[in-house]
Parts: structure tokens; sequence; C-alpha cells
């Protein structure tokens, strides 16, 4: 997983991921307050896609696996609800602008539409912004915003129904105290970073970005080049070290290896 996830850094660089280079100018979805109070998809649903797609089409491809992430400032447009994928699944069966065939199916922009289909029948396609490369070949990184998004509406396609029901329990094996959200719950004060370190980590990643002129590498200054504790709000980093933790129980448990921040009840 750490080396398919050093992939992003090596791809921010080489197939321009949008995003690292912007964070100056970008502003960061609260994805915690999402949860808490998200917007009312519960009558709408995903865009839906697959017009230009057929069963043989999608058969002859192999199926992409959906994780999620959250690399905090570093994430390209805010981390806001869209996907990255690997250069070589964009202009696929899988991964194509709209209004491209199979004829001639057409890479998709970076920061624009892009039809995606995760499973075997076109139903499963639907539309999504597009912001550039990330993982490796065979999977697709949706930010946990867009997860919290597809998750409060109706008739997504199966796959994103799916791994929302895989989020949803393990969200539930969360559902102790959290210390990120309550930090002066007993038993927390050791887990969480202090306001102390909190300062101190931002601070080490502004200065750098002020020193490299916003170099995307100051994110990343973590164990193995993985992400900087001060390119979190919180400097809260999961167990693998490549994305935020927020304390909010959806959103951790989305991203994965973020239980180290949760206690039982005292």
């Amino acid at each position: 997983m750490n080396i398919i996830r050093a992939m992003l850094i090596i791809l921010c660089l080489c197939a321009g991921l949008a995003g690292c280079a912007q964070k100056t100018t970008t502003v960061k979805l609260n994805v915690a307050s999402f949860r808490e109070a998200p917007p009312d998809h519960t009558g709408s649903s995903l865009t839906r896609g697959g017009a230009g797609v057929s069963s043989e089409d999608l058969q002859g491809a192999s199926e992409l696996n959906p994780t999620c992430y959250d690399d905090g400032d570093c994430c390209p447009g805010g981390c806001d609800p869209h996907f990255v994928v690997h250069k070589d699944e964009n202009g696929s069966a899988r991964v194509h602008a709209p209004d491209s065939t199979a004829e001639n199916w057409l890479p998709c922009k970076n920061g624009h539409a892009c039809e995606l289909c995760l499973g075997p029948n076109p139903s499963h396609c639907f539309v999504l912004i597009y912001r550039g490369g990330g993982p490796g070949p065979g999977r697709v990184d949706f930010t946990a915003a867009f997860w919290e998004m597809a998750c409060a509406m109706k008739n997504v396609p199966e796959p994103v129904a799916r791994q929302c029901g895989y989020i949803e329990n393990a969200a539930k094996l969360l559902g102790r105290i959290s210390c990120l959200k309550t930090p002066a719950a007993a038993g927390c004060e050791e887990l969480i970073p202090s306001a102390a370190r909190i300062a101190k980590e931002r601070e080490k990643v502004r200065r750098c970005l002020e020193r490299q002129r916003g170099d995307w590498r100051c994110y990343y200054q973590g164990r193995g080049r993985t992400l900087s504790p001060g390119s979190c709000e919180n400097a809260a980093i999961n167990r693998d070290g490549w994305d935020c933790c927020t304390g909010d129980s959806f959103h951790d448990a989305c991203v994965s290896g973020c239980e180290k921040f949760y206690i039982e009840a005292q």
C-alpha cells in the first residue's frame, strides 16, 4: 500500500497532479463539519453515465478498486468530491471524457467532469470531477468528501453502494470516544497532537512553502516521504502515513488507519 501511495508523490511532479502546487489558493473543505451537518442528498443521485458504453466494452477492461483518501492541504480541489486515477487508466472504457465512445475513448481533462465505470455494467457508470493522477494502476482514489456525498444519496451505482456499506460498518467499529473531536476526554491527552505540536508542524510546512516557493514536496516531509503532519489541520496522520485523520468516524473509517485516535468509554 505504501509503495502504491508513494506514486502519488511522483505523479504530482510528472503527471501534473492538481492541487499540490495550488495549495496557497485553494480552500480546504472541512469534512468533519460536512459529516455532522451533511447536505440533503437523500432525494438525489449521482449523475449517471453509460450512454456510450456497452457491457462488452467493460468486460474487456479490468475493474478499478475504489478507495478513499485525504492528504490534507495537498489534496487537489480543496479535497472536494472528486477522484484521481493512474494516467494509464485515463482514456479507457473505465475512465473517459463523457462524450467519447469505444471508437475513440478520449482522456478526461484535469478539473473537468469525467465518466467513470466501476463495475461490469454500464449502469455502474457515473460522472464526477477528475483531478489528475495519483494511485497505481487498478485503483481509483475518491476523496472522503465524495463518499460523504454519495453515501447520503439514493439509487447510487451498486459498486458505490457496496463500498458505502463497508465504510459505514467500519465507522461503527470506531463508535467510541473520538479524541480528536473531544480532546478533553479522559485518556485522550497522550494520544493526540498538542496545540503546540500542531502549531509547530503547521509552521514547518508554511516555512518550507515560503522558502521553496510552493514546492509540493513541503507537504511530504514524513518518514519515507510520507505526508507531513503539518499538511493536516490537526497534525493527525493515519497509520500508513498517507492520509489525515479528522476525528469524524465516517471520514476516519473511510481513509482507514485512524484507530489510534479513538478510545473506549472510561
